[in-house]
């Protein structure tokens, strides 16, 4: 009958926890007198629960004693008249760490004796067992009954240990007693970790080369692993919080599990790809930008219908090949990589242009950098420098000089030597070029082409291996011996690619570089025949009429517009004064300031304009446009193709006395001709002035090797000049003419030397009044009487009377007279003009035309 009961029981539990849920911690407890157990023993024997969950088993209050009694969990003392705090059951459930209990019920069985407690309430440890869960009706049969469940049903997405009290009170004994039969917790056990959220996330761009995804939402205590793509990537991870980073291009969920409790996935993440790879037909991720790593993956040539290629690094793969045609770009902001079996070809004005100076060249495959020249006569020099890493000047084959006379190849040292009137305008001491048998970045060198074949003769010469990228130093030094004006020393431009001079002038003139150089730089254009006998570079075959300058106020040619007509090509030859641009393998001359270093940075190299990389000397200059500043470039010449050219500019930096970077000194090593200005005596090429004002004046000199008749011409003009209510106004102060520059150029003849006082450039036609004097034009007479002059002056006395021929001549000169009426019949010319001029004692000055 008993095993009949059992059953019974059996079957009622198992109907209440389908009705009520699983059961998460049930005990059907058994044995010899249970509750008898000692305090503070947990009677556990026969409990199963959740593999998730961790319980205490039945326990009671301290003011409790157990009882005997089988198969139930007994005690008594439950005498107290109203609830006592130390008088219950007790069960405590905690679940695992991660893992979450959703409650249902608490079934169970018991048992009150006829002096048991009347009263009964069940509470939890969340209020500090202050309300009331459910008050239970348990009959005092002394019979083993089943209660209504108790509702847990509030108790949700429970983290945190909860202690159950099942309190009795209102027993008359002491030796009433109350016991648990059996019980069952009712409800879900499940996974508490939550999916991680996603934060802020980093794609991948130039500087980035790997993304990182933020996230949130982590368990705040305790440790957790972290699951990439199902794949375990943290191990023992703390706080609420974590980065993922080092991620390529792709999609990414996680997961996070505490113990054995994994979270669903975050939503998906994707770093996007930023590779672009060109398969001979289109791009695979579309046209690159600056933050494309960009692959080669067949050839390709920038053209028309291929355009520049801007990428955050660029890979090259075996066996293609990017050739950068003429007057394209390639622009790189960082990495170059040249794979084995692969090309990479730059074209005479194509450049290659990298920005980051920490970008790293990888250069596996072949490189060629391609420099043609102009047409060249036989011993002519070209000046170059090498945009690879090294490079050897021989005949070898392969070797990009292999067909010029390396035998004449030379490098520049400045050295201290006595000789005043060098004939290459720097110094014509033959220990001072020094043969060169290989390039080093950042230095110049000049190299004779072939002298075999018929001429005029290009070459195209071919640099082979690593491009130079990032930071380039060169050394400049200061003649020995204190000498001032002959710190020259050649350097070059080390990347394939053009750069600005400008930049270049501004990073090596500031107090960074500690003004390394003075800042203008001089370009070798020889006009001048080689000499056939003595064909080296200090043979005066080399002038400094021959150097094209510039500096940030512009540049100045070395050609003019009678050229096209001599050199029989029946037409007027482009300027080829300097635009701005430095091209790759460019050679130039800087004076050097200090002893010390000249610096090259990406920084200063250009990708447009396209043209930038066409202005190699010796090479005909593409025309491109110029930006606007306020300048006028004055030429001086004759039909016979003598040449000089000076620029003065205005700026708002620059200042009326001398400004490094702004005025570029008058090199004068035995020119034909020489056209310049003046600050305080000192002559300048290119002469750079605060704002403009068109009452400043600026005093010209020239040198002339013959007598001649030369014109003063406007090459070009920018900025204000260009307006038409500016005028540009030559002064000859022997002529007393002032000149109308805009109108046509002013022809005037001269004799042979150097004069420094004929000519003023000047913006207004109007002599300003010096106090109450009237003009002394209308006041002195100068007339001829036969072979007598005449002067009479009416207010002032005459001090100097000088007389000068058409061709600039002094062929009388009588000072010191101090009256107001001069005579002479002592001028010996011969049916020609000539030209008088009066000082008067007041400092006022006439010219004026007699006929003799």
């Amino acid at each position: 009958m008993k095993i009949k009961i059992r059953f019974i029981g059996i079957f009622f539990i198992s109907f209440l926890n389908n009705a009520f849920g699983q059961a998460i911690f049930e005990n059907r407890i058994i044995g010899a007198d249970p509750g008898l157990a000692v305090l503070p023993t947990h009677y556990v024997t026969g409990q199963t629960f959740d593999p998730n969950i961790t319980v205490s088993g039945i326990s009671k209050g301290s003011g409790l004693n157990g009882n005997g009694g089988d198969n139930r969990y007994n005690a008594k003392d439950w005498d107290s008249s109203s609830l006592d705090t130390n008088d219950y059951f007790e069960f405590t459930i905690t679940p695992n760490a991660g893992y979450q209990i959703n409650y249902a019920k608490f079934i169970y069985k018991a048992q009150v004796s006829a002096t048991g407690p009347a009263n009964f309430v069940f509470r939890s440890s969340l209020d500090n067992y202050i309300a009331n869960i459910a008050t239970p009706i348990i009959p005092n049969s002394a019979s083993e009954v089943t209660p209504i469940a108790v509702d847990l049903s509030a108790f949700q997405s429970i983290t945190t240990p909860i202690t159950f009290r099942f309190y009795g009170w209102g027993g008359t004994n002491t030796l009433g007693t109350f016991s648990i039969n059996d019980f069952i917790f009712n409800g879900v056990v499940s996974c508490a970790t939550t999916a991680p959220s996603v934060g802020p996330v980093t794609q991948l761009n130039c500087t980035v080369a790997t993304g990182t995804i933020e996230l949130q939402g982590l368990p705040a205590s305790g440790s957790w692993n972290l699951y990439q793509n199902n794949v375990l990537i943290v191990t023992g991870g703390t706080g609420s919080t974590t980065t993922v980073s080092g991620l390529s291009a792709g999609n990414y969920s996680y997961k996070v599990a505490v113990s054995s409790c994994m979270s669903l996935a975050s939503s998906i993440v994707s770093i996007v790809s930023l590779t672009t790879s060109w398969n001979g037909i289109a791009w695979s991720n579309g046209i690159p930008t600056s933050t494309n790593t960009v692959l080669i993956d067949a050839n390709y040539t920038t053209d028309a219908s291929h355009p520049n290629i801007i990428a955050c690094s660029l890979i090259v793969n075996s066996p293609n090949a990017l050739t950068i045609e003429n007057q394209y770009f390639v622009t790189i902001q960082n990495n170059l990589v040249i794979n084995t079996g692969a090309t990479l070809n730059i074209k005479n004005q194509g450049s290659l242009v990298m920005v980051n100076d920490s970008g790293t060249v990888t250069n596996n495959g072949t490189t060629t950098v391609n420099k043609t020249t102009t047409p060249f006569e036989k011993f002519d020099y070209t000046y170059w420098s090498t945009p690879v890493a090294s490079t050897a000047i021989s005949n070898s084959a392969g070797t990009p000089f292999a067909n010029w006379r390396v035998d004449h190849a030379y490098e520049f040292m400045p050295q201290n030597f006595l000789d005043v009137a060098p004939a290459d305008g720097f110094d014509d001491n033959e220990d001072v070029w020094s043969s060169a048998t290989s390039m080093s970045p950042g230095k110049g060198y000049i190299i004779m082409g072939r002298t075999w074949g018929t001429f005029p003769a290009t070459e195209t010469v071919i640099f082979t291996g690593k491009v130079n990228n990032g930071i380039v130093k060169s050394p400049v030094f200061l003649t020995p011996g204190g000498v001032t004006d002959d710190d020259w020393n050649l350097v070059g431009n080390p990347y394939a690619s053009a750069i600005s001079a400008d930049a270049f002038i501004n990073a090596n003139t500031s107090t960074i570089s500690q003004s390394a150089i003075e800042g203008t730089l001089y370009f070798w254009t020889h006009k001048m025949d080689i000499s056939a006998s003595n064909p080296g570079p200090d043979a005066y075959n080399f002038s400094s009429d021959d150097y094209a300058v510039y500096n940030l106020s512009g540049g100045t040619g070395t050609q003019g517009s009678y050229v096209g007509a001599i050199n029989g090509t029946g037409g007027v030859e482009q300027s080829n004064k300097p635009l701005g641009y430095i091209a790759s393998g460019q050679g130039f001359f800087v004076e050097a300031s200090v002893n010390g270093n000249v610096i090259f940075n990406n920084s200063m190299r250009l990708s447009a304009p396209v043209a930038a990389n066409s202005q190699f000397y010796k090479t005909l200059p593409v025309k491109d446009k110029i930006v606007a500043k306020d300048r006028v470039w004055l030429n001086l010449e004759n039909k016979t193709g003598m040449f000089s050219q000076q620029l003065i500019g205005y700026f708002d930096k620059a200042t009326n006395g001398y400004d490094n970077g702004y005025d570029g000194l008058l090199n004068d090593g035995g020119n034909y001709i020489n056209f310049y200005s003046f600050i305080d005596e000192g002559t300048y090429k290119i002469q750079g002035k605060s704002a403009f004002d068109e009452k400043d004046e600026v005093r010209l000199g020239y040198f002339s090797a013959v007598a001649d008749t030369f014109d003063i011409n406007i090459d070009s003009k920018e900025g204000v000049f260009s307006d038409s209510n500016v005028n540009i106004f030559v002064e000859d102060k022997l002529l007393n003419v002032i000149h109308d520059l805009k109108k046509e150029p002013y022809s005037f003849t001269t004799e042979s030397g150097t004069f420094d006082d004929r000519f003023v450039l000047r913006y207004t036609d109007k002599i300003l009044a010096t106090g109450s004097f009237e003009k002394p034009g209308n006041t002195v007479s100068i007339t001829k009487d036969r072979n007598e002059l005449k002067i009479k002056s009416a207010l002032e006395n005459i001090k100097r009377v000088t007389v000068f021929d058409l061709l600039g001549r002094k062929v009388f000169d009588k000072e010191a007279i101090d009256t107001n009426e001069f005579h002479t019949s002592n001028i010996t010319v011969n049916k020609q003009t000539v030209v008088v001029k009066v000082t008067l004692s007041n400092g006022q000055e006439i010219s004026k035309k007699v006929i003799y």
